[in-house]
């Protein structure tokens, strides 16, 4: 069962980095940004089709956090 819990934290902490992601990009943190977004996209790639718009989004962003540097 802690292997379980465990497995759940990790769940929970990479969906959040897409929150960080957000948040950084708002206070013009655009390198923690990139990082989080990057994480994310890595770790959710293959997740089910009803998540891949959020994919999509950290994808864009991480593109548009590129194009701006």
């Amino acid at each position: 069962m802690p292997y379980v819990r465990a497995f759940g934290w990790w769940i929970a902490n990479s969906h959040m980095r897409y929150h960080l992601g957000r948040a950084y990009q708002g206070m013009g943190e655009y390198a923690k940004a990139a990082k989080e977004y990057a994480f994310f996209v890595e770790v959710w790639e293959d997740a089910d089709p009803e998540l891949q718009p959020w994919v999509e989004d950290a994808r864009r962003a991480l593109q548009r956090l590129a194009a701006d540097r």
